[in-house]
């Protein structure tokens, strides 16, 4: 057992193990509590984006204890997945050079749409872990804000055809979930992005 040390008032618990979830990168809960998790066992495996082996996988707590009993593949055969973000009954993935939204429809926790929102992440490199984008983080302009692990990339500022492009050279991003427009924003940051209470 791993002993951790938390502040007067506050305690860890176990929610969820193997072989519910394995290898998870990322982890988003929805308005419902459900947890979609990025599962990527790949990690190591320097293939690239041809070599599509991680997956999407929703847990849900069907009891009402505050453990997760159910676990589904949402999506699976996803592209080095590094990042996800709930919206409007579906999720945001960033899914090697492509950001995606996945959404099930037919309410059986498996995803049958699949739109790509944004491409051209990787920019004009393979893809690999180290540069990847990463951790989908809703900031309170109502846009979801990313690290870009500095991969310098163009990408359409909107899905509309002959969209001007955005560079992400020396920048990190966000996106408007509702009209689908991205910006750059201050960065790069390599791994994770947070906000604090300025």
């Amino acid at each position: 057992p791993v002993a951790f040390r938390t502040q007067p008032g506050f305690r860890l618990e176990l929610v969820a193990a193997a072989p519910l979830v394995t290898s998870p990168v990322a982890m988003a809960f929805d308005e419902n509590g459900r947890l979609f998790v990025v599962e990527r066992s790949d990690y190591a495996d320097r293939n690239g984006a041809d070599s599509p082996r991680g997956r999407i996988r929703l847990l849900e707590d069907t009891e009402g204890e505050g453990e997760f009993h159910t676990s589904t593949v949402y999506a699976d055969n996803l592209p080095w997945p590094s990042a996800v973000a709930c919206y409007g009954g579906g999720v945001f993935v960033v899914a090697g050079s492509d950001l995606i939204y996945l959404k099930d429809t037919r309410t059986n926790g498996i995803a049958d749409v699949t739109n790509v929102v944004f491409s051209g992440f990787s920019g004009t490199n393979a893809v690999n872990a180290p540069a990847l984008p990463n951790n989908l983080n809703w900031g309170l302009d109502n846009r979801i804000h990313a690290a870009s692990a500095g991969v310098v990339a163009s990408v359409p500022g909107s899905g509309a055809p002959g969209a001007a492009l955005v560079s992400l050279a020396g920048a990190d991003f966000s996106f408007d979930p509702r009209t689908l427009t991205i910006a750059a924003e201050a960065g790069p940051g390599l791994s994770g992005l947070t906000f604090d209470n300025r």
